[in-house]
């Protein structure tokens, strides 16, 4: 089937009428050495604190640092802010903000205005996400911090351990059953691998590793 034109009727110049070009320019307008460094989650959580709302007891925003190859930081970014229990992080808004930003590492951020700052499984799975699509894109996510009013949750960096998240991903069944054996036993300190988990994550755990052997 071809195009029907009318007549007297004038092709139309796609190169010139309908699109346009687009152009990303780049002016740094903070000297290199005024630019704060993320050496460690501590310094990441007093940037948040110093860009955050007075909304952090209120209600649930969520934050991404952008950083350059050194681990400067070179801008922020507030991606969204929600209710008093949660908030919308698309990582599509993330990612896009992050990759015209010219950014090579991020990191992210949020609030639990409860002051309870264990992670939710919806962190625990958005963190995954976000690390995988990371990766993909080489633009890795280097942490994801969980703030309250007087402290902090570190995906990477809590308490010096692995976070929740990285455990799960990669952890055998083997793991998951001897968790739950020594938790149970009240010797789960001698278990330096699980030392930071939560009685919540230790559930989704032990959950997983059912499933896995066709238990549940």
């Amino acid at each position: 089937m071809g195009i029907i034109m009318k007549k007297n009727e004038k092709p139309l110049d796609l190169f010139s009428s309908c699109l346009r070009e687009v152009q990303i320019s780049y002016c740094n307008r903070v000297r290199y050495a005024a630019m704060p460094k993320v050496n460690s989650s501590k310094d990441a959580e007093s940037i948040f604190r110093s860009i955050w709302s007075h909304r952090l007891g209120y209600v649930e925003e969520f934050f991404v640092l952008l950083l350059n190859r050194s681990n400067k930081v070179i801008g922020w970014s507030k991606v969204s802010m929600g209710g008093q229990n949660g908030t919308v992080a698309d990582p599509k808004v993330i990612f896009q903000t992050a990759l015209k930003a010219n950014a090579s590492h991020i990191i992210l951020g949020h609030n639990h205005p409860s002051g309870n700052i264990e992670p939710s499984q919806a962190d625990i799975s958005l963190t995954q996400k976000m690390k995988e699509s990371g990766n993909f894109l080489d633009l890795p996510v280097l942490d994801h911090l969980i703030l309250s009013t007087e402290t902090y949750y570190s995906f990477i960096g809590n308490a010096g351990s692995e976070s929740p998240a990285t455990i799960l991903h990669r952890s055998p069944p083997s793991v998951f059953w001897a968790i739950a054996v020594m938790c149970s036993s009240g010797s789960i300190p001698s278990l330096s691998i699980s030392t930071t988990l939560s009685p919540a994550v230790l559930k989704i755990g032990l959950m997983q590793s059912m499933r896995q052997q066709g238990i549940v």
